[in-house]
C-alpha cells in the first residue's frame, strides 16, 4: 500500500512537471522574441531642412538611419495626410511642395516599417504667408450716432438694424439698434457675473460669447429669449459665420470653426502674415469670402483668407475718431458690420459716440 502511494505521488509530480515545462519555455521564448523585435527595429531621426519657412518653398524631409538596420519602407505624413510612400535601402529624403499648404504649424510624421512592425517619428515646421499684405486706409461716407456708454464687443447688421453686444461685468448686454438714431429698441441683460463678448446671427438665432467664463448664449433672434447655453475650451473674443460654420477668435492667432448645431470645434486655422503670427484677433465679420478681424489695442483691421490663414490686407483706421470726441473712458476701435445687400461697411469702437460708414482706399 505504501509502495502504491509513493508511486502515485511520483506519477502526479512527473505529469505536473511535464505540463509546466513547455509553458515556461514558451513564455521565455515569447519574452525573448518581444525583446528581439524591439532591439532589431531601425532607429531613425526625422528632420526637415528648416523649422520655419514660407508657403511656396519646397520643404526637404529626411529620415536618417542611426543603426545598421535598413527599413523595408517609410510612409510620410503631413497634418495626418499621406504625402509619400517609399521603398528604401538607405537614408531617405523627400521633397514636400508647400504651394497649397495653410499657414502655421505643420505636423510631420514618418512611419518606418520593418518585418511587419513599424515605429513613428515626428517633427514640426511653421509656414509663414508668401503674400505681402495690401495696405488700405479709409474714407468716411456717413456718421451715425452710437451709445457712448456701450463697450462694444460684437457688432453686425441685418435687415435694417444694428445688433450689438456690449461687455464689462454688470454692463454686458445684447441690443437691437436703429442705425439712424442709435436708439436701442430691444435688449437682453447678460448675467452680472459674465463679461460679454462677440455676437453673430445664424439662421433664426443669435450666438453670443463670454470672455473668460467660457460660456456661450443662444437667443431667439426675434424675441431675444435665451434658448440655451453652451461651453467651449478657450477664451471667447469675436465670432462670425460663413453660413456653414461659426468662426471664433480667442485673442491668439487661432481661428476656430465650430459646428453651429453642437458648438464643437471642427477645425482650426493659424493666422500669419509674411513675417509673424498675427495675434489679438478680436471682433470678426465675414465679408465676401474673407474674415475681417479687429486687432485688439490697435487701429488696424486684418483681412484674412479663411482657406489658407494668410493675411491678405491691413486697413489702418488711425485718426478715425476725432481726438476732440474722446473722453477718459473712450477705448479702442472694435466693431465691424456689413450689409450683404448694399455692400455697405460700418465700424465703431468701445464707448465711441459714432458709427462710421467707410469705403477702403488703397495706400
Amino acid at each position: 500500500m505504501e509502495f502504491k502511494l509513493v508511486l502515485l505521488t511520483f506519477l502526479i509530480f512527473s505529469i505536473t512537471a511535464c505540463n509546466n515545462a513547455p509553458k515556461k519555455k514558451a513564455a521565455a521564448t515569447q519574452t525573448q522574441t518581444q525583446t528581439q523585435t524591439v532591439v532589431d527595429m531601425p532607429k531613425v531621426r526625422l528632420k526637415t531642412n528648416s523649422r520655419k519657412s514660407t508657403i511656396g518653398n519646397d520643404l526637404s524631409i529626411s529620415v536618417k538611419i542611426k543603426n545598421n538596420i535598413i527599413p523595408d519602407s517609410i510612409l510620410f505624413f503631413v497634418n495626418n495626410s499621406k504625402i509619400c510612400s517609399c521603398k528604401t535601402n538607405s537614408d531617405t529624403t523627400i521633397i514636400w511642395n508647400t504651394d497649397t499648404a495653410r499657414t502655421g504649424t505643420q505636423y510631420i510624421q514618418a512611419n518606418t516599417y520593418y518585418k511587419g512592425a513599424f515605429t513613428v517619428s515626428s517633427s514640426t515646421c511653421i509656414l509663414y504667408s508668401d503674400k505681402e499684405p495690401a495696405h488700405y486706409t479709409y474714407r468716411v461716407i456717413e456718421k451715425l450716432p452710437h451709445d457712448r456708454s456701450a463697450y462694444t464687443q460684437g457688432f453686425y447688421y441685418e435687415n435694417g438694424y444694428f445688433f450689438e453686444a456690449t461687455g464689462l461685468k454688470g454692463e454686458s448686454s445684447l441690443r437691437k439698434v436703429i442705425p439712424q438714431t442709435g436708439e436701442v429698441i430691444s435688449s437682453f441683460a447678460v448675467p452680472a457675473s459674465i463679461f460679454g463678448e462677440g455676437i453673430t446671427a445664424f439662421h433664426d438665432k443669435i450666438i453670443q460669447l463670454s470672455w473668460q467664463a467660457r460660456i456661450g448664449f443662444v437667443y431667439d433672434k426675434s424675441s431675444f429669449n435665451l434658448l440655451q447655453q453652451f461651453s467651449y475650451s478657450t477664451e471667447g473674443w469675436g465670432i462670425t459665420t460663413d453660413s456653414t460654420y461659426l468662426i471664433m477668435s480667442d485673442g491668439t492667432n487661432y481661428l476656430y470653426f465650430l459646428d453651429p448645431m453642437d458648438f464643437t470645434i471642427v477645425k482650426s486655422l493659424e493666422v500669419y502674415d509674411n513675417h509673424s503670427p498675427v495675434t489679438k484677433l478680436n471682433e470678426l465679420e465675414y465679408i465676401e469670402g474673407k474674415i475681417w478681424a479687429n486687432i485688439y489695442m490697435t487701429d488696424k483691421i486684418a483681412i484674412i483668407d479663411p482657406k489658407t490663414g494668410k493675411i491678405e490686407a491691413y486697413i489702418n483706421f488711425s485718426g478715425l475718431l476725432d481726438p476732440k470726441l474722446r473722453q477718459p473712458d473712450t477705448d479702442v476701435l472694435n466693431g465691424i458690420a456689413f450689409d450683404k445687400k448694399t455692400k455697405r461697411i460700418w465700424v465703431t469702437g468701445k464707448k465711441w459716440p459714432l458709427v462710421y460708414r467707410i469705403v477702403l482706399v488703397k495706400s
